[in-house]
């Protein structure tokens, strides 16, 4: 998914077991409250290379690998980041 503008995604998601599951903010700051869940992995990004901020604010539990590239990711709320996941920073 990329954003184009700020958003704020309130919608739940879930994450299926194959690379491909992203959020490019593309330079906007974006929130996301609602919950990531499933087998796969996120990657949370930002192409633009403008500093973006993403937000996350849901009862993550996905379980696959979480990527950051070039982006803030920032937790919203206690426990949002999945436990289940491991951080890898690019």
């Amino acid at each position: 998914m990329i954003v184009s503008g700020s958003a704020n995604l309130s919608q739940n998601f879930t994450v299926e077991a194959y690379s491909g599951n992203a959020i490019d903010a593309n330079g906007n700051n974006t929130s996301l409250s609602g919950a990531l869940t499933g087998a796969g992995g996120m990657t949370y990004l930002d192409s633009s290379g403008n500093g973006s901020t993403i937000t996350l604010s849901g009862a993550n539990t996905y379980s696959g690998t979480t990527y950051v590239e070039n982006v803030t990711l920032q937790a919203g709320a206690t426990n949002t980041f999945s436990p289940n996941s491991a951080v890898v920073m690019a």
